[in-house]
């Protein structure tokens, strides 16, 4: 360089210059350099001034100086990248600008770039790294908007790779995740460094969601990014694991069997809910408890034997009784299986424990019925809407005919045809819902009986009518005794009128041809209790009709029919005063000559009154489960053998007035129609009778 009073500025710039300046000549050595240049390689400028340009640049082999001094003494000038090597070994990128200064002498002017090709060794680094990766990685702005998205856009979310830049990506989170997210982003904006971790759902190119888990971080400050650094990675799978083993733990923890596993040394790794407050453990208690101290000594003795089998791999399955903290017993249905880990090696015990308590009991119900039903001297058979049997007991089996258990044999092949054409309109009346009574005959090989049949529909727990159930009494005993007893009514009744009639025809002669009052008053009482036999023959009567020929059941309203009894009853005895309460709407009940009951009671409060003018009232109430009628008198109450008559009961309260017959007619009627009676007495005197009948369908 030039040194004399000239150079000086020149010189001075020399010094000072922020950048590397060497000065070789045609040879390559060096000739000068300042300061900056002497501190790249590592050198005073004396020892640099020994050197040649060979000595502190890494040359290729068999190069004797730098390509670029080699280009600029063909042209001038040269501007290239080169490496300088340090004194201590280093290797420095430098940019050079080589230019001839003349006189075989060459200016180098060095710049250290070792910073910008580290960042660009990372930023290719970087982008191999992102165009490589399965992760998605996105670079937002300072406003959070996208400036960049690797290739995996396309496989994650299958957007293109551009077609993101520039847009909020919020507008692409789903609505119950856009709040949290937005907030986290947020942070992630106004704070350097990494971010939390976030787990969100993103809208794909098809408008499907996909689960990302992200982590942000704030670059913004770094000149060379000038940005947030997304990573995102799709955990839509795994979210599906974490959901589906979610359900599975909540089934398992809910389940009504009692669930838990244990490790080869018998200790709890897990115990569902229902096994834990079986046991009385708490959820401390697992991960430390053993079975021997959960089931105590003894009864872990009992099944140790069977968890040593299932170490060895195999299943075991038995039933036992245990008691829970209240000391009640619980009959369990339990199993063991090997607990396996995932190279197959047997590392605890599963076990599921299914209380059949309930199971075994309905068994033991059940084989009672069954017993009950196949020893009944009653017929028991069901049949499905397809009248097709699903059970029969042994006396139908036998009496028509059916071999095994019956099930599934069309009724049409167990009946005659006159006997199915007779039975199946009721059958279908009680598939729709009825219950129905009804006598009829049956016939098999030539056998004929007369039964009671009482059928009634047959439902399932959904309370589906599935079928009818028959329950079939052979009444050929009972229908031989009420002919019996028609006969005998026939015979005593005809004899007891006609003498009877006798008698009070001879009685009357008497009080007509005597005047003497003893005897008058003698005659007068031998008819009047001839009237009265008369009387109890004609309710003996009733009695055996509805003994032998029970009253249709059929549906009426009984204020109606109260209303109408009582007038009757006014009409044929004046003397009484007999009044009513009575609701203004229907009073439906579904019975049998319930008028005959109710006449009978008035009539027996009237002429057995102790008064002029008997006073009686009716009553009928309409109960929310009941429909009740009431008879109430003022008179002298009922005697004691009347009431042992028809109840048997010497304690009872006063009954009505009336004979014991009249009473036994109206006890058979409300019986018949599953009614009841009670009596109780009036204040201050007489009685009050109640009869009570169900409403209808209350049976049901």
């Amino acid at each position: 360089m030039n040194t004399d009073g000239e150079g000086e500025p020149y010189r001075a710039y020399f010094e000072e210059s922020p950048i590397g300046v060497f000065v070789t000549d045609a040879a390559g050595e060096f000739v000068d350099a300042n300061p900056v240049a002497c501190e790249m390689v590592g050198r005073e400028r004396e020892e640099l001034l020994s050197l040649s340009i060979e000595d502190v640049t890494d040359l290729p082999e068999g190069a004797a100086i730098p390509s670029s001094l080699a280009k600029v003494k063909e042209t001038g000038r040269a501007r290239g990248e080169h490496q300088l090597v340090h004194a201590d070994g280093r290797r420095i990128d430098v940019l050079l600008d080589t230019m001839s200064l003349g006189d075989d002498r060459f200016v180098a002017y060095v710049q250290d770039v070792s910073e910008k090709k580290r960042y660009e060794r990372e930023l290719e680094r970087f982008k191999a790294f992102t165009e490589q990766s399965s992760d998605l990685i996105t670079l937002l702005d300072e406003h959070g908007r996208i400036q960049y998205n690797s290739p995996a856009v396309e496989d994650i979310l299958g957007y293109s790779q551009d077609e993101l830049i520039g847009e909020n990506p919020l507008e692409y989170i789903h609505p119950r995740d856009r709040e949290r997210v937005a907030d986290q982003l947020e942070r992630v904006l106004t704070t350097t460094g990494r971010g939390p971790r976030a787990e969100f759902r993103i809208r794909d190119a098809d408008g499907e969601w996909v689960w990302i888990e992200s982590y942000g971080t704030n670059r913004l400050a770094d000149p060379n990014v000038g940005g947030i650094i997304v990573n995102q990675r799709d955990i839509t799978e795994r979210k599906e694991r974490e959901r589906t083993l979610k359900q599975y733990e909540r089934a398992v923890e809910q389940a009504t069997d009692l669930l838990a596993a244990a490790d080869t040394d018998h200790r709890l790794l897990f115990a569902n809910k229902r096994y834990r407050e079986f046991h009385g453990l708490s959820d401390d208690d697992i991960g430390t408890t053993t079975l021997k101290e959960v089931l105590g000594p003894e009864q872990f003795a009992e099944i140790e034997p069977r968890l040593d089998a299932v170490f060895e791999g195999t299943t075991h399955q038995y039933e036992m009784v245990r008691q829970d903290p209240d000391g009640d017993d619980h009959h369990f249905d339990i199993r063991y299986y090997p607990l396996r880990s995932d190279y197959g090696e047997v590392v605890g015990i599963v076990a599921t424990m299914r209380d059949i308590t309930e199971r075994k009991e309905r068994r033991r119900k059940l084989k009672q019925y069954e017993y009950a039903v196949e020893s009944s001297t009653d017929w028991i058979v069901a049949v499905d809407t397809d009248h097709r049997v699903l059970f029969a007991n042994s006396g139908f089996r036998s009496f028509h005919g059916l071999d095994g258990d019956a099930r599934g044999t069309p009724l049409s092949e167990a009946l005659e045809e006159s006997v199915a054409t007779e039975i199946v309109p009721q059958m279908e009346r009680a598939l729709a819902g009825e219950r129905v009574e009804f006598e009829h005959q049956t016939t098999s090989n030539g056998e004929r009986r007369p039964v009671r049949s009482v059928v009634f529909p047959l439902e399932d727990d959904d309370g589906t009518v599935i079928g009818v159930v028959a329950l079939i009494r052979d009444i050929s005993e009972l229908k031989e005794r009420e002919q019996q007893l028609q006969v005998l009514d026939r015979v005593l009744r005809h004899n007891l009128n006609n003498k009877m009639n006798i008698v009070g025809g001879y009685a009357e002669s008497i009080q007509d041809r005597t005047t003497d009052s003893f005897i008058q008053e003698a005659a007068a009482k031998i008819r009047a209790n001839s009237d009265q036999l008369t009387q109890m023959a004609s309710k003996e009567r009733a009695i055996t009709k509805v003994l032998s020929d029970p009253p249709a059941m059929e549906a009426v309203d009984l204020a109606t029919v109260a209303q109408q009894i009582t007038s009757s009853v006014r009409k044929s005895h004046p003397a009484a005063t007999i009044t009513t309460e009575l609701p203004e709407q229907r009073v439906a009940v579904v019975v049998g000559a319930v008028g005959r009951a109710l006449k009978e009671l008035l009539q027996n409060a009237v002429t057995h009154s102790d008064r002029e003018r008997p006073a009686i009232e009716v009553r009928v109430r309409n109960l929310p489960d009941a429909v009740q009628v009431q008879v109430a008198d003022d008179g002298p109450g009922i005697p004691e053998m009347e009431r042992a008559v028809l109840t048997g009961e010497s304690e009872i309260e006063p009954l009505l007035h009336g004979s014991g017959l009249g009473l036994w007619l109206v006890k058979l009627i409300v019986g018949r129609a599953d009614g009841t009676l009670r009596f109780d007495e009036n204040e201050p005197r007489g009685s009050v009778v109640t009869i009570a009948f169900p409403r209808p369908g209350a049976a049901d």
